[in-house]
Order: structure tokens, then C-alpha cells, then sequence
């Protein structure tokens, strides 16, 4: 009996998250670039470090007042078997969006502040922490929009029960803000690197609240203040020594080696998405699911210092500005950096349908591809095909060549590039023909005609898809389009139009 009431005195509480995110506010509102994904960085960490079970995480993305009551309804009900299970309970409700002093903007809806806490507080929980990333949480602690987030602290009433934390974002009439450099704002992102370690400064391996308010709040005062703006998150209440995660009980990780002369982040190459920062210092020890990493220097300037960093599953790597090479890279989508901004290209080609009946030409092709940002690339082309053809009369050669401009889109955020493409061409169709001798009789009876050749100019327009495997600084590059072709003889002729392309193309990278 005694050793049951010490078991049941030193079990881990049962921990409940709920995190709302709204990237659309009220009409008027801009829309917010990164706040669902932000709400998605939180759960990651919660779960992964915080001991928080995927089950008791209610995540709701474009969140509405029914979508966020609905999932403050079901921390009750999972709080209340807990609780008749005589576990103690600890609540996280975490919020990033739109908000004002009549309460969070979730869409056109408004949900009070005065229902948020009153929602809250039915979970039957012992502690309970509330983090608004907001614009004015005003009778919280207040602020957020687009590009722009306002958050003011409490007002001088507020006085949290002493079983509650709640912090802000921002103070009282100050603005918070969204960042695309770090792909998300401002405030979250250090609550998620501070969580994943960074905010860990007695080094025993768990990140209380306490430790990470100080860090987040040190952090986003000096980034907003290097903005030129003032922005200086506020804390109300008690539950300093609330434990937010436990980095030590990490499988994988990375751990900064030297000084740090600028702060990185580091991007899961996979997803296309920023995991943490490593701040600048050193000795800093963050948490992160193993995999491939890009490490991007946040600095000024028209290059940037990327690098490349594998986690292993269970483990730590090692990070140091040693791994960083000036790139003249753009920003693809997500976070990555595209340090391979340009490319030469050249293969066979297959063209058929220009005219009916029979395939119209294999020949050759010649690329350079030029990545203009966000995953775009702008390329430029020429073709030529030709093909001999022969008939019971007739024998000749069909023939083109012409140029191309157009543009692909790449949809995965990783090295393997496959997305659609589009592009416009214009260039000359030629025949040449003379008769053949007969295959039986041989020369022919009668005049014979001189062999003769004619050309007409071509137009092409063509969308489809294409697939890079990347080889070091060789890919192996293809792709298949359909459209229309517009023969421009006396009598204009269309017809579809199908091109297929293989070949090899030699990276051209963005470095010294």
C-alpha cells in the first residue's frame, strides 16, 4: 500500500495541450503568412520533448470559436478520466493568430477573452499555462497582424490564480511581428528553440517556463529592437518552474561547437521547413528529430553562408560556422536556400503529332535553367529534331528547330525537384521530299519531279511536368508536355502537340 501512494506521489502528471492558429483575421486584417505553421512547430516540440502524448494535443489549424471550444470540450473529458484515475493535470492552451481587445480573431469570428479563460479553466486541471502570439490580447496581454503583430500586457486588474501562467507576446501598445528570414513570427520562433534547448541555461537538460520566458522574452526584444521596433513579451502570473520540455531525453540532436558569430537556422531539408535556431554563442545543445539539415546563417548581404548537416537518428551532430560556404542562393519555398541557382542542360528529345499519322522528330535539345526565388525557375531552350521518312512514292526528311522560353514550379522542398512546366516556343518546320524509285519496278515511268522543299514557321505552347534526380553536381532531368502546335502556311494548321525530353544537366552553383 505504502509503495502504491509513493508511486502514485512521483507519477507523471497527465499533460493536455490545446493550440489554436488562425492565419486569417477579421475583414481588414491581412492575412498572416506563417501562424498555422507556427501552431504546427509548437505541437512538434510538445510532443517530441515535452511529454506531452500525441492523444492529448488538440491542434486546430484556421481555428474557429465552435473548432476551438470543441477541442477545449475534449481536454475536459480526457482531464476528467485522469483525474478519476487520481492523476494530477497540467493544461498548455497556446495561441497564435489575430487578435484585439475584444479577444482573439479566429477568421470572422471573435472568441472573448472572458470564454477563452472560462473554457479553459472547466479542464480540471492543477496548473495551467496560457501563451498568446497575438495582436492586443488586450485583457490578456495583446497583439498581432501580418507582417505586423500587436500584443499589450495585462491590464493592472489581471491578476492570475496562483495555479495560472499567462504570457504575451508583445507589451502594451508595442507591435509583434511575422519574419520571413525565419519563416515564421518573431515570438514563436524563439518559444520553439528555447524549448528545443536553446533556452536551457543551467544546463541540467529541462527548459522550465521560467528559463524560457527569460529567453524568448531576451531574444525577441533584441530582434524586434534590430527591426527598429519594440516589442517585449510580458509574463502574468506564477508557475516559473513549470516544465515546458525535457531536452536531455533526446535521441538525436545537435550540439554547436565553436563560437557562433551569427545565430542559424536550421531547415529539415525534407519538409522545407525551419526547426530551430542556434543562437549565437556557443555551446548550445538543441534537440531535433534526426535527418538531413540546411544551416543558414542569419546575416545581412547579398550572399548568404549555407551549409549542410546530417543528424543521425541517435545521436548528436556537431554544428560550427566551419560548414558554412558564401552562396549567392535565393530563397526557395519553405526555408530552404537554393544553392543551386543556375544550370545548363542538353539531351534528346522526342516530339510527336505535328503532323498526323507519324511521329515527327527525334533530335536534340539545349537548356540553362535560372531559379528566380520560391521554388521558381525561368528557362530558356532550343530544339531541333528531324526524321527521314520514306513512302512507296515519296522519300524525305521532316525537320524543325526553334527556341523556347517558359518556367517550371518545384513542389518538394528537398533536393529531389518535381513540379509542372510551362513554356511558349516559335521556330521553322521544313520538309524536303523527292520521288522514290519504286521498290519493284524501280525508276519510274513518266517526268520526273526534282526533289523540293518547303518551310513554314511553328508555334508551340506546352504545359506538363518535370523530374530532377540529383546526382552531386549532375542531374539526370526529364520531362513530358502536351499542347497545341500552329503550322503558319497559307492555311494555318493545329495540332497536339507532345514533347518528351531526357537528358543530363550540370549544376551551376551560386559560391565563390
Amino acid at each position: 500500500m505504502i509503495q502504491a501512494l509513493l508511486a502514485l506521489a512521483h507519477a507523471e502528471p497527465t499533460r493536455l495541450a490545446v493550440v489554436l492558429s488562425s492565419d486569417q483575421g477579421r475583414p481588414g486584417e491581412e492575412r498572416l503568412e506563417w501562424a498555422d505553421s507556427d501552431g504546427e512547430r509548437v505541437v512538434d516540440v510538445l510532443t517530441e520533448l515535452g511529454g506531452f502524448d500525441a492523444a492529448h494535443v488538440w491542434r486546430v489549424p484556421g481555428a474557429t470559436v465552435d473548432s476551438a471550444t470543441a477541442a477545449l470540450g475534449q481536454a475536459v473529458l480526457a482531464a476528467s478520466e485522469a483525474r478519476g484515475r487520481g492523476e494530477e493535470i497540467e493544461l498548455l492552451v497556446y495561441y497564435t493568430g489575430h487578435a484585439a481587445s475584444d479577444g482573439l480573431h479566429l477568421g470572422d469570428e471573435v472568441m472573448s477573452m472572458s470564454s477563452l479563460k472560462t473554457a479553459a479553466r472547466v479542464v480540471p486541471a492543477d496548473q495551467r499555462v496560457f501563451v498568446v502570439d497575438a495582436c492586443q490580447a488586450g485583457t490578456l496581454l495583446r497583439s498581432k497582424g501580418a507582417s505586423l503583430v500587436k500584443v499589450t500586457d495585462a491590464p493592472e486588474e489581471f491578476t492570475p490564480p496562483a495555479d495560472e501562467a499567462w504570457i504575451a507576446s508583445a507589451g502594451a501598445e508595442e507591435s509583434a511581428f511575422e519574419v520571413d528570414r525565419r519563416r515564421g513570427a518573431l515570438f514563436t520562433h524563439f518559444f520553439v528553440s528555447g524549448a528545443r534547448g536553446a533556452a536551457d541555461t543551467d544546463h541540467d537538460g529541462v527548459v522550465t517556463l521560467g528559463e524560457l520566458y527569460g529567453f524568448v522574452r531576451a531574444r525577441t526584444t533584441e530582434e524586434a529592437a534590430g527591426l527598429g521596433y519594440v516589442q517585449e513579451p510580458r509574463w502574468a502570473g506564477e508557475l516559473g518552474r513549470f516544465v515546458v520540455s525535457r531536452p536531455a531525453g533526446a535521441d538525436s540532436g545537435v550540439q554547436a561547437e565553436g563560437p557562433i558569430d551569427v545565430p542559424l537556422l536550421l531547415v529539415d531539408e525534407r519538409r522545407g521547413a525551419v526547426v530551430a535556431e542556434i543562437p549565437a554563442g556557443a555551446g548550445t545543445r538543441l534537440a531535433v528529430p534526426g535527418g538531413r539539415y540546411q544551416v543558414v546563417a542569419l546575416e545581412g548581404g547579398e550572399r548568404v553562408r549555407v551549409g549542410e548537416l546530417e543528424v543521425p537518428a541517435h545521436g548528436f551532430a556537431r554544428a560550427s560556422v566551419s560548414v558554412l560556404r558564401a552562396q549567392r542562393g535565393v530563397r526557395t519555398r519553405g526555408g530552404l536556400v537554393d544553392t543551386r541557382p543556375g544550370g545548363l542542360a542538353a539531351g534528346y528529345l522526342l516530339t510527336t503529332g505535328r503532323t498526323p499519322g507519324r511521329v515527327d522528330g527525334h533530335g536534340l535539345f539545349v537548356e540553362g535553367r535560372r531559379a528566380v526565388g520560391r521554388g521558381l525557375d525561368l528557362v530558356i531552350g532550343a530544339q531541333g529534331t528531324w526524321l527521314p521518312f520514306r513512302t512507296d512514292a515519296l522519300a524525305g526528311t521532316d525537320g524543325t528547330v526553334g527556341a523556347s522560353v517558359g518556367g517550371r514550379w518545384d513542389l518538394l522542398p528537398g533536393p529531389l525537384r518535381l513540379g509542372p512546366t510551362a513554356d511558349v516556343g516559335a521556330g521553322w518546320l521544313w520538309q524536303s521530299v523527292a520521288r522514290a524509285p519504286d521498290p519493284v519496278w524501280g525508276t519510274w515511268y513518266g517526268e520526273q519531279s526534282a526533289e523540293r522543299s518547303t518551310s513554314v514557321g511553328l508555334l508551340t505552347a506546352h504545359g506538363g511536368v518535370g523530374l530532377d534526380l540529383p546526382a552531386g553536381p549532375i542531374a539526370l532531368v526529364g520531362s513530358v508536355s502536351l499542347g497545341p502546335s500552329v503550322a503558319l502556311a497559307s492555311r494555318p494548321t493545329v495540332a497536339p502537340d507532345l514533347a518528351v525530353r531526357v537528358g543530363v544537366e550540370r549544376t551551376l552553383r551560386g559560391g565563390r
